[in-house]
C-alpha cells in the first residue's frame, strides 16, 4: 500500500507542478496593454479616417491606424513603454502627444480623456475663405 501511496503522491505533485507552470505561462501573456484616443475637429465633431501613428519613444517602433467613424482609435497588444502619438488629417494641423507611459497590462487613454483636437490648417482656412468669397459673389 505504501507503493500505491507513493505513486499517488507523484501524480499529485506532477499535476500541481503542471498547473503552476500553466498559470505562470498564462500570466506572462498579459504583459501587453491598450492605447486609445479620439480625434475631433474644432466643432468637437469626430474626425473619421484620420491617420494615427503610435511610436515607441525608446525603440522607434511605429504602428499606424485610422480613426473610425466616431473618431476613435485603438492600439491593442502594445508592449509597456513610453510612447508618442501623432494624429493627421488633410486640411488639419498635425497634433502630437508625447511621453505617454503604458504600464504592463495597462489601458491608456491618450491624453487622459482629452481628445486630439485637430485645428484647421492655414491653407484649409484660406480655401474656406476663398469658397466663401466665390459663393457670396455669385449670388
Amino acid at each position: 500500500m505504501s507503493r500505491l501511496g507513493t505513486s499517488e503522491l507523484r501524480i499529485a505533485a506532477l499535476t500541481v507542478g503542471s498547473l503552476l507552470a500553466i498559470s505562470t505561462f498564462a500570466a506572462a501573456q498579459t504583459v501587453s496593454g491598450t492605447i486609445t484616443g479620439t480625434a475631433i475637429d474644432p466643432s468637437s465633431l469626430p474626425v473619421a479616417g484620420a491617420g494615427v501613428t503610435l511610436t515607441n519613444s525608446d525603440t522607434g517602433v511605429r504602428l499606424a491606424e485610422k480613426t473610425g467613424a466616431n473618431g476613435e482609435f485603438i492600439f491593442t497588444a502594445v508592449l509597456p513603454g513610453r510612447y508618442s502619438i501623432i494624429v493627421e488629417m488633410r486640411g488639419f494641423k498635425k497634433v502630437e502627444k508625447r511621453d505617454l507611459n503604458l504600464s504592463a497590462a495597462g489601458r491608456l487613454s491618450a491624453g487622459s480623456g482629452t481628445p486630439f483636437a485637430l485645428a484647421a490648417s492655414a491653407m484649409a482656412a484660406v480655401y474656406s475663405w476663398i469658397r466663401l468669397l466665390f459663393s457670396a459673389g455669385s449670388g
